[in-house]
């Protein structure tokens, strides 16, 4: 209590453990889930355009699904991320990402994709979830989208075809860690730390 209390009201606390000094939150990470929704309906309620985004058009359900199990693997995500520029100027950072799984589930009005991986690039989520869209609205083929992946050729510096869905709609839903030792204990114990047993570099000689 004494934490939500100062806590913004779109951020709260239900449980908190101790964890290893040398934690860190985005490197012990098992996988993360993303959910994001559409509403299919003809008119969307004004008080959900907040958490769903508005696709009125008829799908090809089936055409989704296919296109769907695709990214499923490891995959050069470079063309469903929006870090293209970033990424060719920094060798150091890799687009090659693993997504082990992609569900695409009708509800009423509606449908829940379910993306989890262990790790994404900046929008990667949002566009796959519009890449499998485009597919469904049959404006691209489930072939162009897999030669989108692993580019080489002319695919390399092709600009797609579909467009990143907006913000609205997406959810992190679930975080799973890795497994941790006690919290006495260090997860990296082969590695430097310094006395608050926090992973450090130390500095080279001479620098």
């Amino acid at each position: 209590r004494a934490l939500n209390a100062v806590l913004p009201d779109s951020l709260q606390v239900y449980a908190a453990e101790w964890v290893p000094p040398d934690f860190h939150p985005l490197i012990h990470i098992k996988s993360k889930t993303y959910e994001y929704k559409v509403y299919s309906g003809e008119i969307m309620q004004p008080v959900e355009r907040f958490d769903k985004m508005h696709v009125p058009d008829a799908l090809d359900i089936d055409g989704m699904l296919q296109a769907a199990k695709v990214f499923v693997g490891q995959h050069d995500f470079i063309h469903y991320s929006s870090m293209k520029s970033a990424t060719l100027a920094n060798s150091k950072v890799s687009t090659i990402k693993t997504i082990e799984s992609i569900a695409v589930e009708p509800v009423e009005n509606g449908l829940v994709f379910t993306v989890k991986g262990r790790g994404f690039l900046y929008h990667q989520v949002r566009h796959i979830v519009g890449a499998i869209l485009a597919a469904g609205r049959k404006r691209v083929d489930v072939s162009y989208l897999s030669e989108m992946l692993n580019p080489q050729g002319e695919f390399e510096h092709r600009s797609p075809r579909w467009r990143m869905c907006p913000a609205e709609g997406l959810c992190l839903k679930e975080i799973e860690l890795m497994p941790l030792p006690h919290p006495t204990e260090l997860i990296h114990p082969e590695l430097p730390h310094d006395e608050d047993g926090r992973v450090y570099t130390p500095p080279k000689e001479g620098g």
